[in-house]
């Protein structure tokens, strides 16, 4: 595994850090002598995770407790992030719901565009003048392979998705001889919090095991293409296959294919749920 090497006096500075991708990110920029800023919603947690870092690697680590689904915590801590030197940014924070479109509350899909969208995209912009202005700088997308399809069932999530997806390959290509780079991360099934948390624990379960990549694997690999100035990169066997037949495959056969998994995958839990009632 290789990471991007650690700039004296500069931070990296990692979003949804507290959990999932951003733990094991967090984890191996730390061990990489990086020091860093992590951020989530819950401070209790980031203070753990702090300490824990701080004990076991020889570098500063800063919290900062923000929903950056939320316009006031993200102006903020996009006023911060303009005035340090900011060598690395994980924009991984993000959050999907599964389900029909018009059945989801729209608070929810509300806060998923502010999260995955409007929060990525003002994270990064926050970042690159200071970047580009020391010539020097490292930017990691969390993506999906859901970003490269329509997603019936997750339309919401699949569209947020295909936002970062394009606004990390435009910013690629942007930034030529700048001497900052992006790279777009994109896994397919990782085991992670997030089924839990969008209320899908059980039919995730339904999923054979070699199908799924640990988030260990996903931030190993994020953070080696980073390193090297990749532009894409897929964890996996699964996810590169997604990555590839996502861009190839037509969108009338696709679809039906892609609306009867989600469907027999929601269903699956809408069982569990009744089972337990």
């Amino acid at each position: 595994m290789s990471v991007p090497t650690a700039v004296p006096g500069h931070v990296a500075v990692v979003t949804g850090a507290t959990s999932g991708i951003g733990w094991f990110l967090t984890e191996q920029l730390a061990a990489a002598g990086h020091d860093l800023l992590i951020v989530a919603r819950t401070e209790d947690d980031l203070r753990d995770r702090a300490a824990d870092l701080r004990g076991r690697y020889p570098v500063s680590v800063e919290f900062e407790a923000r929903d950056l689904a939320a316009p006031d915590d993200l102006s903020a801590f996009c006023d911060r992030l303009a005035t340090l030197p900011v060598s690395v940014l994980c924009a991984n924070a993000g959050q999907g719901t599964f389900g029909k479109y018009a059945e989801t509350p729209p608070d929810r899909l509300h806060d998923q565009v502010a999260l995955n969208c409007v929060g990525t995209h003002d994270t990064v912009r926050a970042v690159l003048p200071g970047m580009i202005g020391r010539r020097a700088g490292r930017v990691l997308l969390v993506g999906s392979t859901a970003g490269n399809q329509p997603v019936p069932g997750s339309a919401t999530y699949a569209a947020t998705k295909a936002f970062i997806n394009s606004l990390a390959d435009s910013l690629h290509q942007e930034l030529r001889g700048t001497g900052v780079t992006t790279t777009l991360v994109l896994p397919g099934p990782v085991q992670t919090g997030f089924a839990k948390r969008a209320g899908l624990q059980d039919a995730a379960k339904s999923i054979p095991g070699p199908l799924w990549v640990s988030a260990e694997q996903v931030a190993s690999t994020a953070l080696t293409g980073l390193a090297r100035g990749r532009r894409r990169v897929a964890p996996g066997l699964v996810g590169s296959v997604l990555s590839v037949g996502g861009l190839v495959t037509p969108n009338p056969v696709l679809l039906p294919l892609v609306d009867a998994v989600i469907s027999r995958f929601v269903s699956k839990q809408v069982e569990a749920d009744a089972a337990k009632s």
